[in-house]
């Protein structure tokens, strides 16, 4: 039986060859200090991988990566924490 990660592959409408996995796990190895939203766009930017409208396939590319990395094929980072929440100051005038 063959692996869902044996190109090419679909996902939507993009069809994924060896190519574009060898340049997934590069990339993934290369800029390992990014988040993984910048990575995604990073990828999204490299693959070409857009939306009609020319926007990235962020949710896309970052499902998929996730994917990857639970099967073991990259290691991304971890996800980062939130900034703590800091309400507005309100500006008073004396």
């Amino acid at each position: 039986m063959a692996s869902r990660w044996e190109p090419p592959f679909w996902i939507g409408e993009r069809m994924f060859t060896d190519g574009d996995l060898d340049l997934i796990r590069e990339t993934v190895e290369r800029f390992s200090s990014l988040s993984r939203t910048e990575l995604a766009l990073t990828l999204c930017e490299n693959l070409p991988w857009q939306a009609p409208n020319g926007q990235a396939r962020l949710h896309s590319c970052l499902s998929l990566l996730e994917e990857m990395d639970a099967d073991g094929l990259v290691k991304i980072p971890a996800k980062r924490g939130l900034a703590p929440y800091r309400p507005a100051r309100l500006h008073t005038q004396p």
